[in-house]
């Protein structure tokens, strides 16, 4: 099994990861800086929001490109297993300007 940080990856969470185009040093990224919250006694969620992605950006961990239109990444994690992941975006405001 593929493993990120010590946590195992379940093919679901690989293939949400293909999908969202999001690759493994963020996912390392999220779990070493983002925030932990747990939703029961043994699954946590992550979350990296804006604040924490511009920080990353600041620091030169990831590029502004990648992360321009995402607002928000949330990861499962039960017990040791990341189990899937969710991506928010949004878009800047340019495309709703007409000329």
């Amino acid at each position: 099994m593929k493993t990120i940080l010590n946590y195992i990856c379940t093919k679901h969470f690989q293939q949400r990861m293909l999908e969202r185009q999001i690759d493994e040093f963020t996912i390392s990224l999220i779990l070493t800086y983002g925030k932990f919250y747990t939703k029961n006694y043994r699954r946590q969620q992550v979350v990296w929001t804006k604040d924490r992605i511009e920080k990353a950006i600041f620091n030169l961990q990831v590029s502004e490109k990648e992360m321009q239109t995402i607002k928000s990444i949330s990861l499962i994690i039960d017990k040791n297993s990341l189990i899937t992941l969710y991506k928010r975006c949004g878009d800047t405001g340019i495309k709703n300007f007409k000329n």
